[in-house]
Order: C-alpha cells, then sequence, then structure tokens
C-alpha cells in the first residue's frame, strides 16, 4: 500500500499521523499567518478603527460593572465599520488572498511529505505559483457568495415561518460541507475554479458532508471545552497566564494548519481515484 492508499483505510488514523508530520512544517507557516494577521487586526482597530485598545481592555475586565461604557464603546464601533466599509473591504479580500497562499504552500507541502520528501522552507514557498492562488482565492470567493444569496433566501423565509428559515441554514450548512474539497482539487489536482467546485460537489456526496459535519462538531465541542478549562486556569496565573494563552494561541494556529493541510491532502487521495476503487466503502 503506497502511502496516499492509506487515506482509503483507516481515514482518521491516516490523518492524524500525517498531521504529527506536518507539524514541523506548519510551525515556521503558522508563526508567520499569527503575526501577519495580528498586524492586520492590531493595524485596522488601531490606525482605522481609531479605538484605544488600553481603554476597552480596561472595560473588558469588568463587563458587567462598566455596561453602559461597553455599550457605549460597541455603538462606536459599529459606527466606524460603516464609515470605513470600503477600506475594510480591501483588506478583507487582501486577507483572503494570503490565506489561499498559506494553504496553498501547506497543502502542497503536505503532498510532498505525503510521498517521502522533506522540503525546505524555500521548497515549500518556490512550490507554489500565483494561478494556483488566484482559483483558491477566485473559488473561496464564489462560495462565499453562494452562501450570502442562500442566506437571504432563507431569511426571506423566515418571514413565513421560523421553522422553515432553521431547515434552510441547515441545508445551506450541508451545501456548503460539499464543497470542501475544492482546494485541494486545485492545488494537488491542478483544476480550475469552476472545475474544482464541480469536482468537490462530485466527490463530497450529501452522505458524506453530513458525516464531516457531525465529526467537525464533536471536534469543535471538545476544542472548546479543552480551551475553556485551560483559559479559566490561567486567569488565576495573572500576567504569566496572560502569556501562556499566548503561546497556546499560535500552538493552536500551528496544530490547526497542520491539520487542515492534512485533512484537504486525505480527502483528494480517498477520493480522487473513487472510481477506479469500486469496492473503498464510502465514509
Amino acid at each position: 500500500m503506497t502511502p496516499s492508499e492509506s487515506f482509503k483505510g483507516d481515514f482518521f488514523k491516516s490523518i492524524w499521523e500525517h498531521t504529527l508530520k506536518m507539524l514541523r512544517y506548519s510551525l515556521p507557516i503558522g508563526i508567520a499567518y499569527f503575526a501577519v494577521t495580528m498586524a492586520f487586526i492590531l493595524g485596522i482597530i488601531t490606525r482605522i478603527l481609531d479605538v484605544d485598545l488600553e481603554l476597552y481592555l480596561a472595560i473588558a475586565q469588568n463587563p458587567l460593572e462598566n455596561q453602559a461604557e461597553l455599550e457605549a464603546f460597541s455603538q462606536n464601533l459599529a459606527e466606524q465599520f460603516l464609515a470605513n466599509w470600503p477600506i475594510l473591504l480591501i483588506i478583507f479580500l487582501v486577507m483572503f488572498l494570503f490565506q489561499a497562499y498559506i494553504y496553498a504552500i501547506l497543502v502542497k507541502t503536505s503532498q510532498d511529505v505525503l510521498h517521502g520528501k522533506n522540503p525546505t522552507l524555500k521548497d515549500m514557498f518556490s512550490n507554489t505559483d500565483l494561478r494556483t492562488v488566484l482559483n483558491i482565492f477566485l473559488a473561496s470567493i464564489s462560495i462565499v457568495l453562494i452562501y450570502s444569496s442562500l442566506a437571504f433566501f432563507a431569511m426571506m423565509l423566515s418571514s413565513i415561518h421560523a421553522l422553515l428559515s432553521v431547515a434552510m441554514f441547515l441545508f445551506i450548512i450541508l451545501f456548503l460541507m460539499r464543497f470542501i474539497a475544492f482546494l485541494p482539487g486545485i492545488v494537488l489536482g491542478k483544476l480550475g475554479v469552476i472545475d474544482s467546485l464541480r469536482y468537490s460537489l462530485m466527490r463530497v456526496t450529501w452522505n458524506r458532508a453530513a458525516k464531516l459535519i457531525l465529526i467537525s462538531f464533536a471536534l469543535g465541542v471538545a476544542f472548546l471545552i479543552a480551551l475553556m478549562v485551560i483559559s479559566t486556569i490561567t486567569m488565576f496565573l495573572g500576567s504569566v497566564g496572560n502569556g501562556i494563552n499566548f503561546l497556546l494561541n499560535i500552538a493552536i494556529q500551528i496544530f490547526m494548519l497542520a491539520g487542515i493541510s492534512a485533512l484537504y491532502t486525505g480527502l483528494h487521495y480517498r477520493y480522487i481515484y473513487e472510481d477506479e476503487a469500486p469496492n473503498v466503502e464510502e465514509e
């Protein structure tokens, strides 16, 4: 059995093992991603929205006692968002493009690692071309537009009956999950925007999408519980706890990037040769 064929067996075990292999490669990318993201966020908050961080932190320490100040702060922030929406939209699109670049690097690196290669940092960055990044960006924007249209329709249904709106939102979540394989289709399959979306819809069936949602929900709940426990413990450690939380956020970012790149690679190799392996049980 080749490394790529292992994903057709015990899928989750293979994903976990590949995630651990990807940690060393996602470490520098994760740190860079975290640093750039924080720089953008702080720049938006302090420069564009003109937020006084010290004042906000002082208010946030006692939200119940400073409820009036917090409401005034939130109202002012909303006004700043509305006043600066054009530049914020441009920044959002730039960040979206940067995220596409990061995932293009990691998924291609994930494929190299899967096949026994040991890419250097230079190799990781040189293996990604502009066309791939732009295709990921355009496909992502297409999915966002699809979601926005369906979400607007769901809100319209709420005027008829609340249950119709809820049912529509559940359908939207399930439908959007079927697009999850578009990114490896672009990076590993060298597909274009339309073909990658069509490929994902073909490979990720409704049944598979439902299973992925249930698994994601279970993992998300477990992750949130663990995060709440850790945050509660570090809250009593003062400045040391803040430092631990900061390092923990970076560690989580690195692990998530490794896990997501492993998942994308696994989805691609589990389903890409599906027509040639009809005996593989759908999962």
